[in-house]
């Protein structure tokens, strides 16, 4: 990526960020890395379909606390009941945003594997 700050406009300011959130930095770059909740990379590295190790991207955002979806809640269910969503008692520590939430991404830093690429730092928005 020779301009990082034109495809993070491109990609994040157009497309859907996701609805699975956490407060969890560790969880954060596991899931970004292919990395189960204990920090172990899968076994499907060096496959014959496989790449190698994977190209994780791991963004800091907010997002109003409106947006944020309380377990428990009736909304809450219907999401998870089409959406592997994994609670506050889960290692992942996900949170759950609404899909049409307005997310405000300050800083992204890039992985390969566990080697750390770099960051970027800027002001993008896009919807969970």
């Amino acid at each position: 990526m020779s301009n990082p700050h034109a495809f993070l406009d491109r990609s994040l300011n157009r497309t859907q960020m996701g609805i699975h959130w956490t407060a969890n930095p560790n969880s954060a770059f596991n899931f970004a890395t292919d990395r189960d909740p204990d920090g172990w990379a899968h076994e499907s590295w060096g496959d014959e379909e496989d790449e190698g190790e994977p190209l994780g991207v791991v963004m800091s955002g907010r997002v109003h606390p409106r947006h944020v979806l309380e377990e428990g809640t009736e909304e809450h269910d219907s999401y998870s009941m089409g959406e592997a969503i994994l609670g506050e008692g889960h290692p992942e520590q996900e949170t759950t945003v609404r899909g049409d939430a307005r997310v405000h991404v300050r800083d992204i830093d890039f992985f390969h594997g566990s080697e750390h690429l770099g960051s970027v730092r800027g002001r993008w928005s896009g919807r969970a």
